[in-house]
């Protein structure tokens, strides 16, 4: 009888890259040591800030300008040490806002430091591809790419390359730009007569029993009646228009009053 060898797991191909790791000492601390983003931390419960729940993550320029105190604190104790090209492992970025979060005594929600480890990665990818030398005319912006040039020499591109991605920016900002005015459009009514847009407020009109976008009711094609003062006892009573005198055509009288009316208007 032949004897079968037991299966045994092929050896894995290639060899495995070490695990790069980086010193970032001192980051937590240059994050809690500033007034503006500690505060925001305790208020929101987040390192990072958006412009809405629905762009988490979303690495832009904007998104750049939202968090520029605390990627300059990031430049500043990375860049110095580390090689040009060299994105920073998420695994030291962890550690880092684990202590952050720590010593504010905020407990994060789960998934944000990971979370939020990743989304400084990608911001420093986004910052080592635009870093070109180009002048920036936000202050922000100036501040993070100035840092950045004191340590890691300008990646120069070609006028196609920046017109390309000028263009794909701009298309991009379009596009948010649009689903943002959507996005109002659905929460607005159009303008009264005042010019003011008319704010629906969707739990209000529920809690009345009434759909937006229902017709009117009944009673508002009830017509209204007119009131006056009595001048006899002082109290306000409905109006009651007297009967014409007897004998008075008031569909004579009306033609004149259009026919005198006609001459007026004709020219002398």
């Amino acid at each position: 009888m032949a004897v079968v060898a037991a299966p045994e797991t092929p050896p894995r191909k290639g060899v495995a890259k070490a695990r790069r790791d980086v010193d970032l000492s001192g980051l937590w601390e240059a994050w809690e040591e500033n007034r503006a983003i500690r505060k925001f931390s305790r208020k929101k419960g987040s390192l990072l800030e958006w412009e809405d729940p629905s762009k988490v993550g979303k690495i832009n320029k904007r998104s750049l300008l939202l968090n520029h105190k605390v990627l300059l604190a990031l430049v500043e104790m990375y860049c110095p040490s580390n090689e040009p090209n060299k994105t920073v492992p998420v695994l030291n970025l962890k550690e880092q806002v684990r202590r952050y979060f720590e010593e504010i005594d905020i407990t994060p929600k789960p998934g944000m430091i990971y979370c939020t480890s990743h989304s400084l990665k990608m911001f420093m990818s986004y910052i080592n591809r635009r870093h070109d030398g180009s002048k920036r005319k936000d202050h922000r912006l100036k501040a993070i790419f100035d840092a950045v040039g004191k340590y890691w020499p300008a990646k120069i591109r070609s006028r196609r390359t920046l017109a390309l991605e000028d263009a794909a920016e701009e298309a991009e900002e379009g596009e948010e730009a649009g689903e943002e005015e959507e996005e109002e459009g659905t929460l607005t009514e159009p303008e009264d007569e005042d010019g003011q847009v008319c704010e629906v407020d969707e739990y209000l009109a529920e809690s009345m029993g009434l759909v937006s976008g229902s017709p009117q009711p009944p009673s508002a094609y009830i017509g209204t009646v007119a009131y006056e003062l009595d001048a006899d006892t002082a109290q306000v009573v409905p109006y009651e228009a007297k009967a014409p005198a007897s004998g008075t055509d008031l569909v004579r009288e009306l033609a004149e009053l259009e026919h005198f009316a006609s001459k007026l208007d004709s020219p002398l």
